[in-house]
């Protein structure tokens, strides 16, 4: 008999527009091309929120065999996953931490799409989701890529 457990990962959303936010500045600061990022910050709050939450259910999706799906909902303003993992899945901590990359990625893929950015937030979006789905699903035992 496979024995699972259930997990809710909980993200700081207040954290993660932190690292949107520095992750946005480092490409104006670093970009030394005349049509430089726009500079996602605060002012962006309402726009980047929404973008959270869509991240979030896009995610959902990806993993959906990973969803406790009695507890999840949708339509809740929080950033909560409930999950039922094998329990051979990776711990919480490490899903939640690739959960969070996965959702900061996303959005900044989504916000930088039409500039040469845009790639390389998708890249790595890609990257986090292989990597969530190898964490959620226990057949790696629990084992995550050293790049994820």
């Amino acid at each position: 008999m496979n024995k699972t457990r259930n997990v809710t990962i909980t993200t700081d959303k207040e954290n993660l527009l932190k690292t949107i936010y520095a992750e946005s500045a480092c490409l104006l600061l670093t970009d030394t091309s005349v049509q430089q990022p726009d500079y996602l910050c605060d002012d962006n709050r309402q726009l980047l929120e929404a973008e959270l939450h869509n991240a979030l259910l896009r995610l959902a999706a990806e993993i959906a065999p990973a969803i406790d799906e009695e507890a999840f909902d949708p339509s809740d303003a929080e950033l909560r996953l409930p999950l039922r993992l094998p329990e051979k899945a990776a711990p919480a901590t490490r899903i939640r931490l690739l959960t969070e990359r996965y959702l900061c990625d996303a959005v900044l893929a989504d916000c930088y799409r039409h500039s040469r950015y845009g790639s390389h937030f998708e890249q790595t979006m890609r990257r986090d989701l292989s990597a969530l789905r190898l964490a959620t699903s226990g057949i790696s035992g629990g084992i995550v890529p050293s790049w994820s």
